[in-house]
């Protein structure tokens, strides 16, 4: 007999569950911690702070919006993990939670500024690193 850690009923060897609460009656199985990697991108649009001096606020929006859509597409399109968009730039993640061999080529590609740019005014400039993160 295996005796509930909840309510303290006993219940039959073969048992998963209690009978009577429903609590687990196996342990969860321990996880392995492992160390997974990952490359991030933070790109930023050269140049919106000059234009959004010098052009209207609604033309500074559309030119930054095509941007982040074109950049968002690149990413999605080689599998990266858009995080947020934050004023005139863009966080985004490669090897989470899904890991490739190739995450740093796969963010570089991503973050072509020939792939990106939308127009002339708005190139992306490219930051990459590796974040070590243990679950």
């Amino acid at each position: 007999m295996v005796t509930c850690p909840s309510c303290g009923e006993e219940n039959p060897e073969h048992a998963r569950f209690c009978l009577a609460c429903g609590a687990a009656l196996i342990a969860p199985e321990q996880r392995r911690k492992e160390r997974k990697y990952a490359t991030a991108l933070f790109a930023d649009l050269v140049g919106s702070t000059t234009l959004a001096e010098r052009e209207d606020p609604e033309v500074v929006q559309s030119v930054v919006g095509r941007a982040f859509d074109r950049l968002a597409e690149e990413i999605g399109r080689y599998e990266g993990l858009l995080e947020k968009f934050m004023g005139d730039a863009v966080l985004a993640v490669f090897g989470v939670p899904r890991a490739h061999e190739d995450d740093a080529e796969r963010c570089e590609s991503a973050s072509r500024p020939e792939r990106c740019s939308s127009t002339r005014s708005a190139l992306v400039a490219l930051a990459t690193g590796c974040s070590r993160a243990t679950p």
